[in-house]
């Protein structure tokens, strides 16, 4: 397997833990402050990565996703929507 970019559009996110398989013996690893600002992470093969963002700049839909287009093609691709303060939405 190969690292997952991913990417996220308007808001950057932190990383504050991550786990790969192939390091620390399988077990996750939280990373010491003060953590760096992203909209681009390489996510371990068979790993995951545990992020922070802040919604405060940006309300509306955008999209986070793999950047390999194969990947963002078979589904590793979503959409985010940030509401307004104070409100709420409901998925249906």
């Amino acid at each position: 397997g190969i690292p997952h970019p991913f990417h996220i559009h308007v808001n950057p996110f932190q990383i504050i833990e991550i786990m790969d398989p192939k390091q620390n013996g399988g077990q996750p690893v939280q990373l010491r402050t003060p953590w760096v600002w992203w909209d681009n992470f390489a996510i371990p093969p068979g790993g995951w990565a545990k992020m922070w963002t802040r919604f405060v700049d940006y309300t509306g839909t955008y999209v986070f996703h793999c950047h390999i287009v194969g990947h963002e093609d078979r589904g590793m691709m979503q959409l985010v929507n940030v509401s307004p303060s104070g409100t709420s939405m409901k998925h249906k």
